[in-house]
Parts: structure tokens; sequence; C-alpha cells
């Protein structure tokens, strides 16, 4: 099976990052399927990698607008000489681009891989909400199946008119190998410092204001005296981040919050820190961080966006989105179960096992190699 994958870009992001983790599976358990990537950027973090599995890897970029008919006519003529049995579209920009091609040309099976759960006017792009509400429309005849990764996706995409009866949900996967449960070296002092952290992008959808806030009020109900550390990693988590550094000044942070930046390693970033907090407000359709910070064993505490629910399940907590009142309540009860060394291990050790039991890359890809190898989905 010539399975042919158009993305956006093969840079560091969630949907990349699970399309790189199926192609190498692909590789390493020699499947019989041959997989061909197009990305639709010129900088591609995860492209010498994905050569190096001796894939075939082709570079559109439709980032330069003033010849994208241009380019679009490219497209055509390089997946006609490509002759795929299964054109898969990775994300919206992808799923309309890449999907009027393939129909054009006649491709029999069309998958569009969608990665997010709804949009915010004021804040989503403009013209990403075009993209979404006219896919609606050409989901009644462009794609054959259309995978999400969270119910939540599901459901908003179906609510907004998007094509019911080929709908699949495939949940992300991981390697649990790659991911090591982190034994914390204190011994749980009643003094020791407890680490919370934040890892994601500068951006209005992480809602770091609110999660800043939050903060400020569990403090604030001690007088600021308790010992504990915010670490915040990710691109423009910085002190160049004058918009940041205020927030934190306002909410009398500054000698708590510590800037880390981008981590090009996340899984350094997880050796730092003894429970993760994320605050989004809306987008986020299977926050992969979650995942990964519970095979790291550490406890994690989420707005109720996308499937984070699910994901943290009995294991972490969840509160609405933007109930800075709540958020700031589970704060402090991470804080307490750390002092308890019996129970914090014991929630370590359960997240891990959580993720492994059904986040798994094996469970994933056998979805998705059912998906490519069936004709009756």
């Amino acid at each position: 099976m010539k399975i042919l994958h158009l993305i956006t870009s093969m840079n560091k992001g969630g949907a990349e990052t699970t399309l790189f983790k199926i192609l190498k599976f692909s590789k390493e358990t020699n499947s019989k399927n041959k997989h061909i990537i197009i990305s639709f950027s010129k900088l591609n973090y995860y492209e010498n990698d994905i050569k190096k599995f001796n894939y075939q890897f082709i570079k559109i970029d439709f980032k330069n607008k003033i010849f994208f008919i241009i380019y679009f006519f490219k497209l055509i003529k390089v997946i006609k000489s490509i002759k795929p049995d299964i054109i898969e579209c990775w994300m919206y920009h992808s799923a309309l681009i890449g999907g009027i091609a393939s129909k054009v040309i006649g491709i029999k099976k069309i998958i569009w891989n969608i990665r997010h759960s709804n949009y915010k006017f004021n804040k989503t792009k403009l013209l990403t909400i075009i993209i979404i509400k006219l896919l609606a429309i050409l989901s009644k005849f462009i794609p054959d199946i259309i995978v999400y990764c969270s119910k939540n996706s599901l459901k908003f995409h179906q609510s907004i008119g998007y094509r019911t009866k080929i709908q699949k949900i495939i949940y992300n996967g991981y390697y649990k190998d790659y991911f090591k449960r982190i034994p914390k070296k204190s011994n749980f002092e009643n003094n020791k410092t407890v680490t919370f952290g934040f890892i994601g992008r500068y951006s209005p959808q992480k809602n770091v204001g609110m999660y800043l806030e939050a903060f400020s009020l569990f403090l604030k109900k001690y007088s600021f005296n308790l010992k504990i550390k915010i670490i915040m990693y990710g691109r423009d988590l910085d002190n160049n981040n004058s918009e940041l550094v205020n927030k934190i000044k306002k909410y009398k942070l500054s000698s708590f919050v510590v800037l880390g930046g981008y981590a090009k390693d996340v899984r350094i970033a997880f050796e730092n820190i003894d429970f993760l907090c994320l605050s989004s407000s809306y987008g986020e359709s299977f926050p992969n961080i979650l995942a990964e910070a519970m095979l790291s064993g550490i406890p994690c505490l989420a707005t109720d966006v996308g499937e984070s629910k699910n994901i943290l399940s009995k294991y972490g907590k969840t509160v609405e989105v933007n109930d800075t009142i709540g958020f700031s309540a589970k704060i402090e009860e991470f804080f307490y179960i750390y002092k308890n060394k019996n129970k914090y291990e014991t929630l370590s050790k359960s997240c891990r096992k959580h993720i492994e039991n059904n986040y798994s890359i094996q469970i994933m890809y056998k979805k998705y190699h059912y998906l490519w190898n069936n004709t009756n989905v």
C-alpha cells in the first residue's frame, strides 16, 4: 500500500510528532506499507530523521502566497507521479489544499486528519476559521474518512456540519521507553520546595494570565510564605518577553517564577518539576504534553479542553476553562499530596501505568494500519 501524507510542515508540533512516530514505528516493524511525505513548508524539524528511514520527503512551499496557484499545480503533478493508493491530509490547511488536489486527480481513498478541538473568535485567525467552515461543506464529498484524535474534537466538528458517517477517533500513542518515570531525589521533607511546571508556547490559547492569577491566589492565602517554584518552559517564555514579565510582576510572582524558555528535550524539563499544570482555554484536542508528563510519573492538572479529562482520568485533576479559583484550589491539593511521600509515589506510578495501558504507540499504529489496509472503512 502506497500512502502519501500531506502536512502543513514537519516542525515540532503535536500533529507532526504523531506522524513522525507513525513513520518510525512503521519502519521498526518492517511494515509493507510505503510512506511518502509532502510538507508545505521549507523548514521541517523532522526532515533529516525521516530521510534516515529511507522515506521520500518532498517540500512544496505554500507559504509563498504569490505563487500559490503555481505550487498547487505542482502538487497535482507530484501526486500524479507518485500514484498513491491513499492520501492522508494532516490538519486544516492540508485538508483543504491536499483534499481538493486529491479529488481533482481522482484518488480513491482520501483521509482527513483533524487535530484541533474548537476555535475562538478574536483569538483564532480569521483565515483559519474560514477554512474550518469551508471544510465542513467540502467534507460532504471529498474525504472518505475523517480521523479525530479526541471525542471533543469529533463532537465540535460534527456540530458545525462535518460529515458524520465517515468519522473515526484514533487517540495519540507514545513510546513508553522514551519517557522514564523520574524518581524524586527529595526525601519529601516538610520544608522541601515543591516545583510546578508549565510547558507550552506563549499564546492566548494557553491562557498564561489565568495560570499566573491562580498561583497568586493560592500563595496569597498563605501570605506568599510557601516554598514553591514555578518553572515555565516554551517558546517566548523567557525574560525577553516584556508582556509576560509584567504579568508575573502584576501577580507578585517574581520570586517564584523561573522562565526556562524553549526546551529542546522535554524530558530534561520533566526532571525539574514535580507537577505539570496547563490552563488552556480552547483549541486543544489531545494535549501530548499531559500524556508525556504522566509517562514520566508527573501528576497533572489541566483545564477541561479536548481529551484532557480522559487522558488524566482519576490520576490527575481537571477544572472548567477559566475557573481560576478552582485551578488554585487544585494547586493547593497537589501541594499537600507532595508532602506525603507514599501518596505522591503511588500517584506517580499510577500516572505512568495509565498511559502505558491506554495510549501506547502500538494501539495507535494498529488503528491507522487498519484504516489504510481495509477497503470497508
